[in-house]
């Protein structure tokens, strides 16, 4: 009997990940959400990773694709776009997993109305699957999204999202830009949010966020992104600026990464201080305390 409920194309990316994408797929197999597709683009694994790939494919709706996309992951989540056939579109990391209700959630939220949907995650460590008693979190975005997400950053994880298709048709593919690597999900919701305001934030913790792997901050190409992120921005943070909105965020990042780096100064300090909110202040002298101590 042919399902009702619309078709949810489910788009992973992986590389040498065999060990770990099976719980993502099995995740997606257990959904109480019955109307899926899944679409695989392996980046020329040299793993057991194809062969687990087709296992599945015979047995279960997933299509599996080998690219190779030259270190930038966007490629590979384009690929899978190109493929979709649903009328909505989630995008799962291979390490990730979801929650057996992730998918019903997500569908009756968008089909209040809304565009794109998102929410927490649990961290984990390990294939075991045990959560640990922190969140990968989210917040509530307030309307013009656009200028919050700039102002208060990322609120946003990617292996949470479920968004209509025609949303994605109009706005076009993810940014595979070099200087856009480890930040392109943020400048496509930034995208997003210039032609719809319908993002819904689900309370309810629907996955699992593995840090496992090669989630370890690397403070340089922290320092990078923010740069190129304010320098990419700034005619719009020149206009906050005249409104005494500043992004405190990425000028916390920024001093926070210059003082894990010793690149420190003075005199950044002082252009930075005044834009930064009350919290982000006392994190930063903590720091410079800690920093200044442990060189003592």
């Amino acid at each position: 009997m042919e399902s009702k409920d619309p078709l949810v194309s489910v788009i992973i990316p992986t590389y040498n990940n065999g060990h770990l994408i099976g719980y993502a797929i099995d995740s997606i197999i257990g959904q109480t959400y019955r109307n899926w597709e899944i679409i695989v683009v392996d980046n020329t694994s040299t793993d057991h990773t194809l062969e687990l790939l087709e296992g599945y494919a015979n047995k279960v709706n997933l299509r599996y694709f080998t690219i190779q996309n030259e270190g930038v992951i966007a490629k590979s989540r384009n690929y899978g776009i190109k493929q979709v056939t649903g009328e909505f579109i989630a995008f799962l990391d291979s390490d990730d997993w979801w929650e057996p209700q992730k998918l019903k959630e997500s569908i009756s939220a968008l089909n209040t109305g809304m565009d794109l949907v998102y929410h927490d995650l649990w961290e984990t460590k390990s294939h075991t699957m045990r959560r640990i008693k922190r969140k990968v979190k989210t917040r509530d975005l307030k309307t013009p999204i656009f200028t919050d997400l700039l102002l208060n950053g990322n609120g946003i994880i990617n292996s949470s999202v479920v968004v209509r298709k025609a949303i994605v048709e109009k706005i076009g593919l993810i940014s595979e830009k070099k200087s856009d690597i480890a930040w392109e999900d943020f400048e496509y919701w930034l995208r997003i949010s210039t032609i719809t305001e319908k993002f819904i934030r689900i309370k309810d913790c629907l996955g699992y966020y593995w840090v496992g792997g090669g989630n370890v901050s690397n403070p340089n190409k922290t320092l990078t992104i923010l740069k190129e992120i304010h320098l990419r921005f700034q005619s719009q943070f020149i206009d906050f600026g005249k409104r005494n909105l500043y992004p405190s965020w990425i000028y916390y990042g920024i001093l926070t990464a210059q003082i894990e780096t010793k690149q420190i100064r003075t005199e950044d300090i002082q252009v930075m201080w005044s834009k930064l909110n009350l919290k982000h202040k006392l994190f930063i002298l903590i720091k410079i305390l800690f920093n200044a101590l442990k060189i003592n």
